[in-house]
């Protein structure tokens, strides 16, 4: 995939991660729901008064991802905010932590992607991203 192409494909899904795309009602949707196991590093959290719960997470690449057209699309590393499924305790993350989370896609929903579980990994674990446990800036404008 050209690089172009990549940051393009990147950009449509961070869009739909972020504002959902106009919902269901602006789309036809035949892609059925599904969940990704995945491993970042938190960059942010929204503060607890925030009208949406997101996180800001520097992600693995996901070699596996299905897009709204069903096609299966390889999304590269980078910080993308998610939405925060209200069973999600995030008392306990602060920006820094390695986490490992599972993002539930669901392409007919209003809010599409929504992490339904996080967990706090050990800071010694090593990322998809990093070199000597530092992790590396993705080439779509990922800021440390």
């Amino acid at each position: 995939m050209s690089r172009s192409v990549a940051g393009a494909t990147c950009l449509l899904l961070a869009a739909a991660f972020v504002g959902g795309c106009g919902g269901a009602q602006d789309r036809k949707v035949t892609v059925p729901p599904r969940s990704y196991e995945m491993r970042g590093m938190v960059r942010q959290i929204s503060p607890p008064e925030a009208e949406e719960r997101q996180i800001w997470i520097h992600h693995e690449a996901i070699a596996d991802f299905v897009d709204i057209r069903g096609n299966t699309v390889p999304m590269d590393a980078m910080t993308m905010p998610f939405h925060i499924a209200e069973s999600v305790d995030l008392t306990q993350v602060e920006p820094g932590d390695k986490v490992s989370f599972r993002l539930d896609m669901d392409w007919s929903a209003s809010v599409p992607a929504r992490i339904g579980f996080l967990e706090v990994l050990p800071g010694e674990t090593r990322l998809g991203f990093e070199e000597n446990g530092t992790p590396v800036s993705a080439e779509h404008g990922d800021a440390h």
